[in-house]
């Protein structure tokens, strides 16, 4: 399973756009930066998307 972490101002909404793609393989879960960065460098995460205020509007 490939766990992808959301950050920043739009997390949830990107989260949810991610869990309606319906691809059973991902596990899409909404995190701070500092925790998702903890997490990818222990190899808890595969990757980080974030969202700024000049791209979640």
């Amino acid at each position: 399973m490939t766990k992808i972490l959301t950050g920043g101002v739009g997390k949830v909404e990107v989260t949810q756009a991610i869990g309606r793609l319906g691809i059973d393989s991902l596990d899409v879960v909404p995190s701070s930066d500092m925790d998702a960065a903890m997490k990818l460098r222990v190899g808890q995460a595969d990757y980080y998307l974030g969202t700024c205020h000049t791209g979640a509007g």
